[in-house]
């Protein structure tokens, strides 16, 4: 069902759009410092086409007369090569380092985490086979590369690290570039790994994987590979395969004979179906395959953005949302409802014009990447209603946030006749978005939608010294393709070569054969036990042996000596089994107490006791007596007393994540609070606390 509200309807709203669209002309030429530099303006009659189709007008959301949020600017934070050296312990290709993202860019809305971080969502089925538990994610967007390695134990995923790479090449191409490419990923890897290798000895498969490059998902935003939708009817299911085919070929970047696509099932009649360019994927994997890369998913980069959306937001599974991912040189718009891909669009925009114009205005770009200074230009925020501060780059940066706020306008109207944008819809921002400042704002204000950041972090376990979620290093959203390949969810179209096809199918037949011989490991055993059922047989045969026994019956009383002395020893065995388990539990409890308790907690005493020891009064004649009663005397417990010292409003949360990772490890049967109080004397930032574990 298509919302457009009626032309007529939308031909009466359009003049307040117009208006405000003026107003912000006025407000720019009204900026004397301004005057000199102030690009060339865009003409009424393209304003006025600008919003022609649109569904709803956007000057309600745009001049309202709540009181703006004020933001102000502080100075971004500079690091030397040395300082981020020492955060990372990474190399850079030709001394080029990322530069963190600042604490500007957090939003704080989408600071947030799911109860069970690295669960899979109740509208995801886990894996049904525990195999490739270690995924490395890798996403090249033009010089810009991200990774991400991920962990899934048990049904939970942890990002046990990840790296955001910048190439000395900023429009870096495979096919162009192929030596230059090859080095930068290179590079990329040999970072990560670094920065991973203090962990190594506690992540040893994990370790191995990425150094072997074993199981990488890969997903590179170009025009050699996309993701349409593609309705099958009902009566022709039989020949989908047909029709898919002849559906994807129509309007490609490149001869639609070297086209290879891979489909699943989307919603209702749709179908996922990923295109790629044959030769190039070819050319690609085989630059990777001599650096000894084992590509086994090769994804779009819509579907690693989708693959992000649906395992961090299950809550929007029941809304409508719209993703705008920003790229360096190609953007992409998914419209999703209750969960499912029901539009894709692409935009020629990406993070790369802002360098461009940079570069025209006669600014270097040897350090493409330091994006500090990257913003939406201040009078954009305040004719929407905002404040903020003025950005270095505001004159030059001006013409390009308004040709990117018509592309984005146009593309908005265009698929509004498919899918219905209503008042609730919200909008994430992916990608390179997160390298530019206020771009929510500038996105909310000029659809009047609510716009946040995605965060791809938010339903992943974190291990130590992979990201830390209250101040990373880098925008969470740079991640956001990396981390949605290494997902590697059931139901992601997978576009292979051919050659990487087989690699995947010899792959599983080897698997096949290690079953197998399995299979043959049991019917041995099988034939084991049946010759030991006619062993005995053969004992029964020889009762008749028994009376020989009989007469050695002195042999017996030494036997039945021995035996208890058997007993004895095996008796104590078993306590010295018990103490070393016991040893072992106690060891494995101190390191995962060192390893897992943050800095915000300080345990004061830690005992291992059996029973708990509760202290009470008893009145004997007129006096009170001091009496300690044991209970549980059976059991093995651990006395774990302690304070937390932080934010008072951050105390609760704190203590609950330390009790919830205490609960997760698997080393206690039951965790108990006894007492959780703060002490007047000792301030509102302490919190004392005493835990019961059952070991």
């Amino acid at each position: 069902k298509v919302d457009t509200g009626g032309l007529l309807q939308q031909k009466k709203k359009n003049y307040n759009q117009i208006a405000v669209n003026k107003l912000l002309d006025v407000l720019r030429k009204d900026d004397p410092e301004d005057a000199s530099t102030e690009p060339e303006q865009v003409t009424n009659d393209e304003l006025d086409d600008d919003w022609i189709g649109g569904n709803k007008p956007q000057a309600e959301p745009i001049i309202k007369k709540e009181e703006p949020f004020v933001e102000h600017p502080s100075e971004p934070e500079k690091k030397t090569a040395a300082a981020v050296m020492q955060e990372g312990d990474v190399i850079a290709d030709s001394a080029s380092f990322e530069t963190p993202a600042q604490e500007k860019f957090i939003d704080k809305d989408d600071d947030d985490v799911l109860p069970q971080p690295g669960k899979y969502p109740p509208q995801i089925p886990p894996k049904k086979i525990p195999l490739d538990n270690v995924i490395l994610g890798v996403s090249v967007d033009s010089g810009r590369i991200a990774s991400a390695l991920i962990e899934e134990v048990k049904g939970i995923k942890t990002l046990l690290t990840c790296d955001v790479f910048s190439a000395n090449i900023r429009n870096l191409d495979p096919a162009k570039d192929p030596s230059d490419f090859s080095t930068a990923c290179q590079n990329a890897m040999t970072r990560l790994e670094d920065g991973f290798s203090d962990r190594a000895d506690i992540y040893k498969p994990a370790s191995k994987s990425l150094n072997g490059k074993d199981t990488v998902a890969l997903n590179i935003n170009n025009d050699r590979m996309t993701m349409k939708l593609v309705e099958v009817p009902k009566e022709n299911k039989k020949d989908k395969d047909q029709i898919i085919e002849w559906a994807v070929k129509k309007g490609l970047s490149f001869p639609a004979e070297d086209a290879i696509f891979d489909h699943t099932p989307g919603y209702n009649n749709y179908y996922y179906v990923g295109v790629g360019d044959n030769n190039a994927l070819v050319g690609t994997s085989s630059f990777l395959t001599e650096l000894g890369w084992e590509i086994r998913w090769w994804h779009p980069t819509t579907q690693a953005v989708f693959n992000a959306f649906i395992w961090n937001y299950p809550e929007h599974r029941q809304k409508t949302t719209l993703i705008l991912h920003i790229g360096e040189n190609t953007s992409h718009i998914l419209g999703c409802v209750r969960g499912r891909i029901a539009i894709i669009e692409s935009l020629r925009i990406g993070v790369q014009g802002l360098t461009d114009a940079l570069r025209d205005q006669g600014h270097s770009t040897e350090n493409w990447h330091e994006r500090n200074e990257f913003q939406v230009p201040e009078s954009f925020i305040r004719a929407m209603g905002g404040k903020v501060g003025r950005g270095k780059h505001d004159d030059i940066f001006r013409p390009v946030f308004d040709s990117w706020r018509q592309e984005i306008d146009r593309t908005i109207n265009g698929i509004r006749k498919e899918f219905t944008i209503a008042d609730d819809t919200e909008i994430l921002l992916s990608g390179s978005a997160g390298d530019i400042l206020h771009l929510d704002k500038f996105i909310e204000g000029t659809l009047g939608l609510t716009t946040h950041f995605l965060n791809p972090i938010r339903n992943l376990a974190l291990s130590a010294g992979s990201i830390n979620r209250e101040s990373p290093s880098f925008h969470p959203t740079l991640l956001t393709t990396a981390i949605g390949s290494a997902l590697t969810l059931p139901s992601s179209v997978n576009v292979l070569p051919a050659s990487l096809k087989q690699n995947e199918i010899l792959r599983w037949v080897n698997r096949a054969a290690l079953v197998a011989s399995a299979a043959v490991f049991i019917i041995f055993f099988g034939t084991t036990g049946t010759t030991k059922i006619n062993l005995n047989s053969l004992n029964s045969e020889i009762r008749p042996m028994q009376e020989e026994k009989d007469q050695l019956s002195y042999v017996q009383g030494d036997h039945t000596i021995l035996n208890e002395n058997k007993n004895n020893v095996e008796q104590q065995l078993d306590n010295l089994s018990y103490d070393t388990e016991y040893f072992n539990r106690i060891l494995a409890i101190n390191r995962f107490l060192s390893y897992y308790t943050p800095k915000e907690i300080r345990i004061d005493q830690l005992n291992f006791q059996e029973g708990w020891e509760i202290q009470a009064y008893k009145k004997i004649g007129r006096d009170l007596v001091k009496v300690v009663r044991k209970e549980d005397e059976h059991l093995r417990i651990v006395r774990i007393e302690g304070k937390v010292k932080s934010n008072p409003a951050l105390l609760d949360r704190h203590f609950n994540n330390f009790l919830t990772t205490l609960e997760g490890s698997g080393l206690f049967q039951d965790v108990e609070v006894m007492s959780e109080a703060s002490q007047v004397y000792m301030g509102s930032d302490n919190l004392q606390f005493q835990l019961k574990c059952i070991i």
